[in-house]
């Protein structure tokens, strides 16, 4: 489909008067001002937030083993169809394996929770996009938070739901992420189903994004979201996909946003008994997340052609020789940290092996509000001292990312912003190797923190990386 300025701008524009309008969509006006000026042309072009990468989580669930709870008819689907949009490479733009689907009985407590420590929390970075979508039931919690209800969750035993405001606060405190997005698309349980059904009017969508993440909800929490019988779909999911197709995926959120929110409460009060109001709320005034296009192109959207993803460049000639390594390549290479066997004209370097992160370390002493400054400072100049990259080249910048246990040893480091240089790269692992064990981590500290650190190479090797420190 054929995008256009002007639909871009139709979307956009409508948003200021609304947004100073209503509480329903929350941004300041400032941030709108900011987000159009690379549409109008009528100020400088702000810089573009630097999204490193986009990964999302959808939970449907349709049916439950609960026969108390009702059947959420569409929730599998709803889910199923946002996924094919957002892996879309014409329009969401998120690799393939970058989108965690969760339907049906595959939805259960177990697997959900497996999918946001096992998988989300050990792929996000602080530069990524997060994007949490739910369609399912939801019933207040004791303390009036929402829980929402697994495929095997029971109404009478709260703790077998998903206290959804804990799992945002845990992926924000983790990743450190600045961006999450979190869609819902519920319905309430019937009143007196659940152990626990009396709502706290305090607990709304402004309190959920308190959290951390920016929440976009079908309706007011608790209150239903309305499916579309001939479409086979939620209003909501149905307009969400429809604005990211109009526009080819190129809009900020909250352009998509209004769209929605427009056509879903013009649709609602076309149906005695069934209007409905969807909501932005952002996760702080100065949070940017909803100017960012779902459909961003990132570097995972693309992955390099002829390039056997998941094989270590320095590893490619000997595994793949029929396969020829690009020369800007970017494919993520992981160093082992143990001896390799290479021809005789490569001789190996020696490398730490691989080490895990300790199971056995207690976390109750865990500080959330551990300061990482004067951290952070010795960690950056102490690994850039060890820093000898090959001499006679020109300026080079290569990404890496590891985790450093509480004792100070690095380990599982792993580049992701190659230089196209080997040698480069190389350098920048035998780096972190010469450098570990590094101070211990300061008191209160988690088990360990991930960083990502750049390895800026200048002629005159003057400016040192700037690390961001993750929670893990």
């Amino acid at each position: 489909m054929k995008r256009s300025a002007e639909i871009l701008l139709a979307l956009t524009l409508t948003m200021a008067p609304f947004l100073t309008g209503s509480q329903a969509l929350a941004t300041p006006v400032e941030n709108i001002k900011k987000a159009l000026q690379p549409l109008t042309g009528k100020q400088a072009e702000p810089e573009p937030l630097e999204i490193r990468d986009k990964w999302a989580i959808l939970i449907g669930c349709n049916r439950f083993a609960d026969a108390k709870i009702p059947v959420m008819k569409f929730a599998s689907k709803n889910a199923a169809d946002l996924a094919r949009t957002l892996k879309d490479p014409d329009l969401g733009r998120f690799a393939p394996d970058h989108v965690l689907i969760l339907n049906g009985p595959d939805a259960s407590l177990a697997a959900i929770k497996h999918g946001i420590d096992d998988w989300l929390l050990k792929k996000v970075l602080p530069a990524d996009l997060v994007v949490v979508y739910v369609s399912s039931r939801m019933f207040p919690g004791a303390d009036g938070a929402p829980l929402v209800c697994a495929s095997d969750t029971k109404a009478d035993q709260p703790e077998t739901a998903i206290n959804l405001f804990e799992v945002l606060k845990t992926i924000k405190h983790r990743t450190q992420s600045e961006h999450i997005v979190c869609m819902l698309d519920t319905q309430p349980l019937p009143d007196n189903v659940a152990a626990y059904s009396k709502q706290d009017k305090t607990k709304d969508l402004k309190w959920l994004a308190t959290s951390g993440a920016t929440i976009f909800g079908a309706n007011e929490l608790f209150k239903p979201s309305f499916d579309d019988q001939t479409l086979l779909q939620s209003r909501f999911v149905h307009y969400l996909v429809e604005g990211i197709k109009q526009t080819g995926g190129a809009a900020p959120f909250y352009g998509v946003a209004e769209f929605v929110w427009q056509n879903v409460k013009q649709d609602g009060g076309k149906s005695t008994g069934q209007e409905q109001t969807p909501a932005l709320m952002l996760s702080s005034p100065q949070s940017l997340t909803a100017t960012i296009p779902l459909g961003l192109p990132v570097k995972s959207s693309t992955p390099p052609q002829g390039v056997a993803l998941g094989h270590p460049l320095d590893q490619l000639s000997m595994e793949h020789p029929d396969i020829v390594a690009p020369k800007a390549a970017t494919t993520r290479k992981t160093a082992t940290f143990a001896p390799q066997q290479k021809p005789q004209t490569q001789p190996a370097v020696k490398k730490p092996p691989v080490q895990q992160k300790p199971d056995d370390e207690d976390d109750d002493d865990v500080n959330p509000n551990v300061d990482f400054g004067d951290y952070m400072t010795k960690m950056k100049q102490d690994i850039f001292k060890k820093w000898t990259p090959p001499k006679g080249l020109e300026s080079r910048r290569v990404s890496v990312v590891f985790s450093i246990h509480r004792d100070g040893s690095i380990v599982n480091p792993e580049v992701v912003e190659s230089s196209s240089n080997e040698e480069v790269d190389k350098s920048a692992l035998a780096a972190l190797a010469a450098a570990s064990p590094l101070s211990p981590l300061p008191k209160g500290a988690p088990r360990s923190v991930d960083i990502r650190y750049v390895f800026d190479w200048k002629m005159n090797r003057s400016t040192p990386a700037t690390p961001a420190p993750v929670s893990e």
